[in-house]
């Protein structure tokens, strides 16, 4: 992910401590301080170090209009946390979204946490509830397909975050457009936002979701396993040419899947990328 062309920042405008920022190719977007509310760990039981991911929940301060469109990223720094380069200098890093649009209050994200150094890392040993954030944004296009009339999200990991943002947009707001989110992930331990997507599939009979993970071999899962373009070949699918598809993820994942989606009969000017 990342912004498209360099911001030159021409106009700022104080409010109440955050910025408008209105550089000249017409993004405008915003800058402000932010505190960690929440933090949902994810364990890998089987696994050393077992802190797989993480759900951070950052306030979005009182009094702030900030809104997004589902599918968009922000950058978020701290300020213990510099460039390597130039140490007067925060280090930005670009994370989706996983909150759904009009939801108020709070911006939600799901983090994988890296034992190298970067920003995740300094996340994982850094950041606790109270810690404070900046965050910079919205950017992105990687957005609602208005004009869908079938949808299929595709995401493995934390890739789900931006696709979790347009299904909870579409289910909130009464859409009865068939969509079907195949989500891969490790092993259950870090199945992320489990209990909202099964419960959303059991409440929506538009919204079909199809699990697998790549851990094969687990007792404690009864679901699909293995990875997608594996299965996808053999799989029922309906109404291709009419669906946009939408895929996050690794980037060999992204690309294997781009591939084979028009081989087996989906038109590639509807397949939409956003690869980590």
């Amino acid at each position: 992910m990342g912004i498209n062309s360099p911001v030159f920042i021409l106009n700022r405008l104080l409010l109440n401590k955050q910025r408008v920022i209105k550089p000249p190719d017409g993004l405008v977007y915003m800058e402000f301080r932010s505190e960690v509310i929440e933090i949902r760990p994810y364990l890998d039981k089987r696994a050393s170090p077992d802190v797989h991911s993480a759900i951070y929940k950052l306030k979005i301060p009182d009094g702030l209009d900030f809104s997004f469109k589902a599918g968009q990223f922000v950058q978020l720094s701290m300020d213990d946390f510099k460039l390597r380069g130039n140490p007067n200098l925060p280090k930005w890093t670009s994370y989706s979204i996983s909150s759904g649009e009009g939801e108020k209050g709070a911006l939600e994200f799901a983090i994988r946490l890296l034992d190298t150094p970067g920003f995740t890392n300094h996340l994982k040993t850094h950041c606790v509830v109270g810690s404070k954030i900046n965050v910079r944004g919205p950017f992105g296009v990687f957005t609602i397909k208005q004009e869908a009339k079938r949808l299929i999200y595709i995401g493995t990991g934390t890739g789900v975050a931006p696709l979790l943002s347009h299904i909870r947009t579409l289910l909130n707001s009464g859409s009865t457009i068939p969509i079907t989110l195949f989500f891969g992930f490790k092993n259950p331990d870090v199945y992320l936002f489990r209990e909202e997507l099964e419960r959303m599939a059991k409440e929506h009979p538009n919204f079909r979701l199809e699990p697998t993970i790549t851990d094969l071999g687990r007792e404690d899962w009864q679901g699909r396993m293995g990875i997608f373009h594996d299965f996808f070949p053999t799989y029922n699918f309906e109404g291709k040419e009419e669906t946009d598809v939408f895929i996050c993820g690794n980037p060999k994942m992204v690309e294997d899947v781009k591939t084979i989606l028009p081989q087996i009969g989906f038109k590639a000017e509807n397949i939409h990328i956003e690869p980590w």
